[in-house]
């Protein structure tokens, strides 16, 4: 449970410590269904003071409408995302595995998707 009390949407999660702040910073899939449909609804982020917790919904970082494609169009499947911090920019870095839900049984797009 999170500090509000609401269970903690991320999935397939990653996690670091961040060089700026020190806080632990959890990044993961929601996968809340809305209106019956089961693609990842947007990546989270929670932070804590330790690893350990308390952990605080920070909000949604990647949602559907952020995903862009040129020539493509969402339901979106925003997958195992992972976060870095590049020194030289000072920047943190999102990457995730891309897709779209599952036709016949595999996923068909598969791409690295980066924010």
């Amino acid at each position: 449970m999170d500090t509000e009390g609401n269970r903690i949407e991320a999935h397939a999660a990653g996690m670091l410590q961040s060089p700026l702040d020190a806080r632990w910073y959890w990044y993961g899939e929601t996968k809340k269904e809305h209106a019956g449909q089961s693609a990842t609804q947007g990546i989270n982020c929670y932070s804590a003071p330790s690893i350990a917790g308390p952990w605080t919904f920070e909000g949604r970082v990647l949602g559907q409408d952020d995903v862009v494609v040129p020539g493509e169009h969402g339901r979106w499947v925003m997958q195992r995302p992972k976060v870095l911090f590049n020194n030289r920019t000072r920047r943190f870095v999102l990457w995730f595995h891309l897709d779209q839900p599952k036709r016949s049984g595999k996923y068909k797009f598969r791409r690295v998707g980066t924010a």
